[in-house]
């Protein structure tokens, strides 16, 4: 029992040695830039009510090199921007992103301002520009949760 162990071992250290020896990186197009990056997490928080569109302008606007963002589905499947699982309605109760349809979130004030609506996936990407980097949490309660990407 102890050989067919010792054997294992000794494929899987040849098999690794062997993988590291031919395997080269592929990096980034951003990592030759040789400058540290700047990514606006959810936007600029400090200038805008988070996870806005006017946040994730703010972060264009103030030069960030891109933007992180977390996304989940709505009722009516629809990719919304928005960080917490659930979010308070007009009368103070907690309900999950994934039980409402996009046209009940949009009507959601963020912080009792109209200004501050929850916006969709494809909202952002149009204010964002093609040099901009992007890093997408995906929000999702089910663990075999195929459609999302």
């Amino acid at each position: 029992m102890i050989g067919t162990e010792i054997l294992i071992i000794v494929i899987l250290l040849i098999t690794v040695t062997i993988y590291k020896k031919n395997w080269v990186p592929v990096y980034p197009y951003f990592y030759s830039r040789k400058k540290l990056l700047k990514i606006g997490h959810r936007g600029v928080p400090s200038l805008a009510h988070e996870n806005t569109l006017n946040s994730f302008q703010k972060a264009i606007d103030t030069g960030m090199d891109g933007v992180e963002l977390d996304v989940q589905f709505s009722a009516d499947k629809k990719l919304v921007v928005y960080h917490n699982w659930d979010i308070k309605d007009n009368s103070g109760e907690k309900i999950l992103i994934q039980n409402l349809p996009y046209s009940d979130i949009q009507k959601m004030p963020l912080n009792g301002n109209e200004k501050n609506e929850i916006p969709l996936f494809m909202d952002v990407l149009d204010i964002l520009n093609k040099k901009n980097i992007i890093n997408i949490e995906i929000k999702s309660a089910h663990i075999l949760n195929t459609k999302i990407e």
